[in-house]
């Protein structure tokens, strides 16, 4: 790689700005290659650009923004790179403001910031959802973050993996840049581009971009940075769905009851659960954090959604299993106290690879010397659970603890004695409590004897 800069146009019919963007972008001190991705145009837009300068012009097939800034990356050979759009005109020279920040390594991304112009073509929604999807999983508020103006250094890219796809290319950019620890900057430059008018074709695209936005913002939702600082995909839910299905199709065939009870609580909770993977804040935690964020802030957390409607979704499963019993408001109430610990005690385990499923197991195990068909039915697909969360190949996330926790929860209330059930409730109280105060973590790390067993549970 040499010292120069790379200039990388995505174009797609732009012939009546690409020679402007290209004769400007040329003059920028430094730059020693500009090349022009021509994403399946259907004007003169490739015939211009070669007829304008550029160093290189790559011709694709209409694939997205995404793929034509990636086609860009890969033809370009200099260490620093500058993204334009073909609609700038004169105005890219002004891009030069960039560059400085990035070459003297003060920052490893600097994004124009430009000015506001009064309302555009659009409501503002993908605006709006990239920002706020930006600060929700990084933290840092941007003021254009929509901006295709972006000096940057390659290792940034080398490191991510490119660009996303699409018209989500530089929301993903930001986020995924930021999250692998680069710095990131805003320059407020006085550039100007084509803006999308109120047309068929301009809500069309700004539709087809709110889409990749929202399609990016779901994708890095469910991505969590582990105990080791990887962000490894939450894919709980999907055994928590098969979960499920077993109890539905396999609760009746071996007679067991409460099985459809069974199956509505673990969908219902791995819902809830997944709603607070995708946008819960995870400097919140706990219920004393959730409950001071209510009373402190007057802010409704995620995570306080969760305890409410998991405390609901408790309640009636307590209801559902002593409706054909001595139905009596302190039996509801005691067995879907014990639900709801359940619940949140495999939530509370879910910190290292392998805990909460180890848990779960053992306590299957556990209930299989009274019942073995519960063992039969619940422990096959928790071996799905098992081999991809030890491995550290995915995260359980709360969409899958919290799958797991309600089936214990609801199995035990189902399958021991009121003497044998209040012990296990002591023992969940138990828990919460220590663990508002001191972390588990840190507790088996303490003890030679957890500690042990706990590296044998997964990676670590």
């Amino acid at each position: 790689m040499n010292s120069g800069i790379s200039v990388i146009i995505p174009a797609f019919n732009e012939e009546t700005y690409i020679a402007a963007t290209i004769k400007s972008a040329k003059s920028i001190h430094g730059v020693s290659e500009v090349i022009v991705i021509d994403d399946g145009s259907t004007d003169r837009t490739a015939e211009v650009a070669e007829l304008s300068g550029a160093s290189k012009v790559i011709r694709q097939r209409n694939l997205g923004k995404g793929a034509a800034l990636n086609a860009g990356y890969r033809a370009s050979k200099e260490n620093i790179i500058l993204m334009l759009d073909a609609d700038l005109g004169e105005t890219a020279e002004k891009a030069s403001a960039l560059l400085p920040p990035v070459t003297s390594k003060q920052a490893d991304m600097a994004i124009a910031s430009f000015p506001y112009l009064g309302k555009g073509g659009g409501m503002g929604f993908a605006v709006r959802l990239s920002r706020n999807t930006i600060l929700r999983l990084t933290g840092q508020e941007m003021h254009s973050p929509l901006s295709g103006q972006r000096a940057l250094r390659r290792e940034v890219l080398d490191k991510i993996g490119g660009f996303a796809p699409r018209f989500a290319a530089e929301t993903a950019l930001t986020i995924d840049a930021l999250r692998a620890g680069f710095k990131i900057i805003e320059i407020p430059l006085d550039m100007k581009h084509r803006r999308t008018g109120k047309t068929f074709a301009g809500f069309l695209h700004r539709g087809r971009q709110f889409y990749d936005i929202l399609k990016v913002s779901l994708n890095r939702s469910l991505l969590r940075q582990n105990f080791k600082g990887n962000y490894v995909p939450i894919r709980g839910y999907l055994p928590s769905i098969a979960l499920a299905i077993i109890w539905l199709a396999a609760g009746p065939i071996f007679g067991l009851a409460n099985s459809f009870t069974l199956a509505l609580s673990i969908l219902g909770l791995s819902i809830v659960g997944l709603l607070d993977d995708i946008w819960g804040n995870r400097n919140v935690g706990g219920f004393r954090g959730h409950l001071g964020k209510l009373i402190k802030e007057r802010i409704i957390t995620t995570g306080f959604i969760k305890l409410f409607a998991g405390g609901a979704i408790a309640l009636i499963a307590a209801y559902a299993i002593n409706i054909s019993g001595k139905l009596t408001i302190y039996f509801v109430a005691f067995d879907a106290l014990l639900i709801a610990l359940f619940t949140n005690a495999v939530n509370l385990l879910d910190l290292r690879p392998g805990r909460a499923v180890f848990f779960s197991m053992s306590i299957l195990v556990l209930l299989s010397l009274l019942d073995g068909r519960t063992a039969l039915i619940a422990l096959p697909a928790i071996a799905i659970f098992a081999f991809f969360d030890s491995k550290g190949k995915m995260m359980l996330g709360d969409s899958g603890s919290n799958a797991l926790g309600v089936m214990l929860g609801i199995l035990v209330a189902t399958g021991l004695g009121l003497l044998y059930k209040a012990a296990v409730l002591i023992l969940l109280i138990g828990l919460h409590i220590y663990s508002e105060k001191w972390s588990i973590s840190d507790t088996i790390e303490k003890s030679r004897v957890l500690r042990w067993m706990d590296r044998r549970l997964g990676v670590r």
